[in-house]
């Protein structure tokens, strides 16, 4: 029997994210962020250099929550594919206001939210219907990986992740998962 999620340590969600997924950037986005621990039970985001990871950097986004989430969870920053797929540059906005999959409110954020609350990672991978109804409307394949962040370890002040956004030929599955 797998232990709950409180009791797995980081270094285990190496493993669950690679039985989760084959897609080698979000297992090498997650091993980048487990390397860079350095003991710490959450990463550090002051630590987190994504100029050793280039090629996962346009994948990438941070949010910011040392103003706190009453308003929603603030882009510090989107990498260049994300913004390419929302078509507009997400920095500086809410995700709230932006995100325009049909799972947001219903599950995406909530998953956010938790994670944030219980300082653990999530894990999603689902078919996600983008900009419904309107004239750039996109079924597509979202996995996603994120890190809450800590400089201390008592409190989230930003969360990293990474997004692959593939083409979706059937639906799949949807899985939310706070590891």
């Amino acid at each position: 029997m797998e232990p709950p999620p409180d009791r797995i340590g980081l270094a285990a969600v190496r493993d669950r994210v690679a039985a989760l997924t084959d897609l080698s950037m979000v297992r090498e986005f997650c091993d980048f962020i487990i390397a860079g621990l350095d003991g710490r039970a959450m990463p550090a985001y002051e630590t987190i250099d994504l100029m050793k990871v280039p090629h996962l950097a346009p994948h990438v986004f941070v949010h910011d929550y040392r103003g706190g989430i009453e308003q929603g969870m603030l882009v510090k920053f989107s990498g260049t594919a994300i913004d390419e797929h929302y078509g507009k540059v997400l920095q500086g906005r809410y995700v709230e206001d932006v995100y325009t999959g049909s799972d947001g409110a219903a599950h995406y954020f909530p998953l956010h939210y938790r994670a944030i609350a219980e300082c653990r990672p999530f894990f999603a991978r689902r078919s996600v219907v983008f900009d419904q109804d309107g004239p750039r409307e996109r079924f597509k394949q979202s996995t996603t990986l994120y890190f809450p962040c800590s400089p201390d370890g008592k409190g989230v002040n930003y969360g990293i992740g990474v997004v692959i956004f593939g083409s979706a030929r059937t639906e799949t599955d949807p899985l939310y998962l706070v590891l």
